[in-house]
């Protein structure tokens, strides 16, 4: 009897889902395994999943969270204390059906591939559905790394057999935070038949996507999503600086014109505004393309660029670098495993805090001491030490400085939203209690002193009104210093003159872009992994 895979993925236009795509075509391909595809983070229908993927039977999802008339939150993680926008998230990763979908397959293997957070919440369904079970189910958790030194028992909330990640950076991130359980490593498979180097010129490329004026230009592309982590403004900086020594550069963002819903970001078309006369040589594609359409976008350019601060895998520069492209990619995460040196463009280290795999701000320069929101079902106040969050209620507090203001400018976040300003610690417990904000967060310098501070509030706050229930959350700041590595401009301008100033050079990276991604990441080679991991898993 074969066994019986159950696969959860992001269903379309992420790195997962690509990846998710093109592995279980080869399992399904192989007929080794029966799979079953959970296609989670969409907001399809029924009929409307089944019809972009078809060839995967039998594919399970859920109805899009608009068309639900009655919710059914027996499954949630929420149940205490529910708020519509958790329905939506656990609708949106999996989780308010997953109990029903495990019933149904009846897997022998899970494998999930997401982020941390989101494993956490699927495990505990399946721990759940695992002990209702006499049969044996194996749980393996595919995360993907994207920064250096995550706190000690990061992923202990991930109740799973194994873990499985896409480097041997990744892996060895994983071991420094104390995990002792089963770690394995499975590379991103790269479709190396969508991306390719294609017959038609460059210049008729070139004719056909963009203005007549650019068709002679050395054309760079930086195809991302508009989120903090991509440091599209690098990107910017970047261009802004080569564009001073050549006066023939064309930057191409494929990119979204606004920043993420949930990941931040910048707004585009202010940052492009900024850069002046050079703003008329950048061309922005704020749309979706087919993969023959990115196909000749990728051979159309001369060199691509990514200016992340941290890479799970970093996909697209693989996909570019197939159309032998010529790459340059920092020197951090995952991109040392997968591009010639020659691609590697220094960055220099940097300790952020991040909450919820969201960067926030730099740790040398504003800290959040307490986070407070209002509960609807309670209807009391919950009051905790935190991290910085943005569009939330802020307000400043400084023992030193007259000009409040102007001590934080700067350092927070253009998302951070100033409503008021003191530095006396009275007047700010004053304000509060006065006006008994919905939700509210209070910002310090760092520095001060974080538990006197923090206790002064809750002790003052409780006091003078009794109504409000609050407790203390004990957070760790020091375990939430993550070590990311920023790209330096001044190193990407340069190898950018190099490249352009020397065409042969830029012509040889190129191919040897291509063989590095097509000879080690193909599908049949990454498959073929992904068979043998599965087979011992069940041993």
């Amino acid at each position: 009897m074969k066994t019986r895979l159950l696969w959860i993925s992001d269903f379309i236009d992420t790195g997962y889902s690509s990846a998710s795509r093109l592995l279980l075509n080869f399992i399904i391909e192989s007929k080794s395994i029966d799979v079953f595809y959970y296609a989670i983070n969409h907001n399809f229908t029924l009929e409307q999943v089944k019809e972009i993927y078809p060839k995967f039977f039998p594919l399970l999802s859920y109805d899009n969270i608009f068309s639900i008339e009655n919710v059914n939150i027996d499954n949630s993680l929420y149940k205490k204390n529910y708020k519509i926008q958790n329905l939506y998230l656990e609708q949106k990763i999996g989780i308010l059906q997953l109990e029903k979908v495990l019933k149904t397959v009846k897997p022998d293997i899970i494998v999930s591939i997401n982020d941390n957070g989101i494993l956490e919440k699927q495990s505990q369904i399946i721990e759940k559905f695992k002990a209702s079970i006499k049969e044996k189910l194996i749980f393996i958790s595919y995360i993907p790394i994207d920064c250096y030194n995550l706190p000690k028992g990061f992923f202990e909330r991930i109740i799973c057999n194994q873990i499985w990640t896409m480097t041997n950076f990744g892996k060895n991130v994983i071991e420094k935070t104390g995990y002792n359980g089963v770690i394995k490593i499975l590379p991103h498979a790269i479709d190396i038949e969508s991306f390719r180097k294609i017959e038609i010129t460059k210049k008729d490329l070139r004719l056909k996507w963009l203005p007549e004026r650019f068709v002679d230009r050395f054309i760079i592309l930086n195809s991302n999503k508009n989120q903090t982590r991509k440091r599209l403004d690098i990107t910017l900086k970047i261009f802004s600086e080569i564009s001073k020594i050549h006066d023939n550069v064309v930057l191409i963002l494929k990119t979204g014109i606004k920043p993420s819903l949930n990941d931040g970001g910048i707004d585009l078309l202010e940052e492009v505004n900024k850069l002046g006369d050079i703003r008329g040589n950048i061309i922005i594609i704020d749309k979706s393309l087919s993969l023959e359409e990115l196909n000749e976008l990728y051979n159309l350019v001369d060199v691509n660029i990514n200016t992340s601060i941290g890479e799970g895998w970093g996909i697209i520069p693989c996909e570019v670098a197939l159309c032998e492209i010529p790459q340059l990619v920092p020197n951090h995460t995952s991109y040392s495993e997968i591009f010639p040196k020659e691609c590697l463009v220094e960055s220099k280290e940097k300790l952020r805090i991040e909450r919820d795999g969201k960067i926030n701000v730099d740790i040398d320069s504003v800290q959040c001491i307490c986070k407070g929101y209002f509960n609807t079902l309670t209807k009391k106040v919950s009051f905790y030490s935190n991290l910085l969050i943005e569009n939330m209620q802020t307000y400043l507090l400084s023992s030193e400085s007259s000009n409040i203001v102007e001590e934080f400018n700067g350092t927070l976040n253009d998302n951070i939203r100033i409503n008021y300003t003191t530095n006396n610690w009275d007047s700010l417990i004053e304000f509060l209690n006065n006006n008994r904000p919905l939700y509210f967060q209070v910002i310090c310098k760092n520095g001060k002193n974080f538990n006197e501070l923090s206790k002064y509030l809750i002790k003052n706050y409780r006091n003078l009104d009794l109504l409000y229930d609050l407790e203390i959350l004990e957070v760790d700041i020091e375990s939430l210093k993550v070590l990311i590595k920023e790209p330096i401009v001044e190193s990407f301008v340069n190898r950018l003159d190099n490249l352009i100033r020397n065409p042969d050079l830029a012509f040889e990276l190129g191919k040897k872009c291509r063989s590095a991604i097509f000879n080690n990441f193909n599908i049949n080679r990454v498959g073929q992994s992904l068979l043998n991991i599965l087979s011992l898993s069940t041993l």
